[in-house]
């Protein structure tokens, strides 16, 4: 479970503010907004990349506010990816769980565990520049795993794959916080990302969490016009 308690963060003339949010066990957590309301600023503060001016950040009850990325529990898959185009596939994988500690062996077997989870075992001796979106994508979200994270963050993973892909990456996404019992935290301005996904939804405006429910919930009650347009 992710505990996220009054986390504020200020960047320019921009501020996330006093952020309250839980996320349960084995929960798949869809976090929708426009462009701009601070969705990938809040998923940076949990994964350490981003330090917060004030507040707590808990995972399964222990304080992560001020630990490293490395030593937090969290995978974080970007909507760019971000693979070493230097590296092979295997190499991008193994690099996750290497950075944590594990040794070769166990980062390799690991690596191999995960692609064969995603499907592209074959894959392992590609570089990225050779893959398809949806490989991309996948190989990012094998690197995540491999490490054995209990908090899987993915920002808009799906923005940058082709619409005739995105139902089967959906279907992958669920099946892997199904079978992995992995808490999942998806922030996202497709409001299908949110009907095909989520468990529950929180709706971010302006750097703030203005509502969060169940998607029936937020869809029969919204707190305002612009959640309704929002979820239309």
């Amino acid at each position: 479970m992710v505990s996220i308690e009054g986390v504020r963060a200020k960047m320019g003339e921009f501020v996330l503010g006093g952020i309250d949010l839980e996320v349960g066990e084995v929960e798949y957590f869809v976090m929708v907004g426009p462009t701009g309301a601070g969705k990938t600023v809040l998923l940076e503060v949990i994964a350490g990349l981003r330090r917060s001016d004030s507040g707590r950040i808990y995972l399964d009850g222990r304080e992560i506010t001020s630990l490293p990325p490395e030593e937090r529990g969290v995978g974080l898959v970007t909507q760019h990816q971000d693979l070493f185009p230097h590296m092979t596939v295997l190499e991008n994988v193994m690099y996750s769980p290497k950075v944590r500690g594990m040794r070769e062996g166990e980062a390799r077997r690991r690596a191999y565990e995960m692609m064969e989870l995603l499907g592209i075992r074959e894959l392992s001796e590609r570089k990225p520049s050779t893959l398809s979106g949806g490989e991309r994508q996948r190989v990012a979200l094998c690197r995540a795993l491999a490490a054995g994270p209990k908090v899987l963050l993915l920002d808009e993973p799906l923005s940058s794959v082709d619409p005739p892909l995105r139902r089967s990456l959906r279907e992958e996404l669920r099946r892997i916080n199904r079978e992995l019992r992995l808490t999942v935290l998806h922030v996202t301005h497709d409001r299908e990302d949110v009907f095909s996904l989520a468990d529950r939804v929180g709706i971010m405006m302006d750097g703030k969490l203005i509502q969060c429910g169940r998607v029936e919930e937020v869809v029969m009650h919204p707190a305002n016009s612009e959640v309704r347009e929002l979820l239309r």
